[in-house]
């Protein structure tokens, strides 16, 4: 069992990648099935992930979830059948890191991964880096006070206090559901924040093992298989 016993969230809020997809970044159609019966019982779903908006929301409009759209790992909070939207930062002094990190870092292209055209409230270098150089790096820096988070995919430079949760908090505000009874799912660092702060949260099997450590749950099911599992736990609580 994936839930609490005798609880039922009023919300689902799930990363995308390495959650709802595969370390490929291939969708797992349960997962999906799974969050639209979710949807089906009014319980809304909201989509956080370190991804980029445009990416998150033409997800959230396939799935179908009613939720905002959390992306670039909280800064930017979205929620377009309410007109609704907020950025928690500009993200110009992690794109000035970035260039001064490629004048340290041998091969480090300060452009980041693809996404980063889209980006606007911090900055991705690529997953290849060695995140643990780039964040001591950064703290003997102009720019020590930007925050280091590795994924898996991306190594995210932001300003302090952006993060999943913060992004999650103006969400919850908004639909005016208390945290305490929300669910989380997610696999990686930046999910921790939000984990720390909801009513009940699900590592996917083949997360960090330190958020497998901080999770309610850690489940034997792998990424997007865990997902369908939780929302099949959650029906039957119903």
């Amino acid at each position: 069992m994936t839930l609490a016993p005798a609880w039922l969230p009023s919300a689902l809020v799930s990363d995308i990648d390495g959650t709802l997809t595969d370390q490929h970044k291939i969708l797992d159609i349960d997962a999906v099935t799974g969050l639209r019966a979710i949807e089906a019982t009014n319980i809304p779903v909201i989509l956080a992930t370190g991804s980029v908006t445009p990416t998150a929301q033409s997800l959230a409009q396939f799935i179908g979830t009613s939720g905002p759209v959390i992306s670039e790992g909280g800064g930017v909070i979205w929620w377009p059948q309410h007109g609704l939207e907020e950025r928690l930062a500009d993200g110009g002094r992690a794109r000035q890191a970035a260039n001064w990190l490629a004048e340290k870092i041998p091969g480090l292209d300060p452009l980041g991964i693809d996404s980063n055209r889209w980006r606007t409230t911090e900055w991705c270098l690529k997953a290849h880096h060695d995140a643990e150089v780039v964040e001591n790096l950064l703290k003997d820096s102009p720019y020590s006070e930007l925050v280091v988070v590795a994924t898996g995919f991306a190594i995210h430079i932001a300003e302090p206090g952006i993060d999943k949760w913060a992004g999650l908090k103006v969400a919850a505000e908004w639909m005016k559901i208390n945290p305490d009874h929300i669910v989380a799912v997610g696999d990686a660092m930046n999910d921790l924040p939000m984990f720390e702060h909801v009513g009940w949260s699900v590592a996917v099997g083949g997360a960090f093992e330190q958020v497998r450590n901080v999770a309610s749950v850690a489940a034997s099911e792998q990424r997007g298989q865990a997902v369908s599992r939780l929302c099949a736990d959650i029906l039957m609580s119903i």
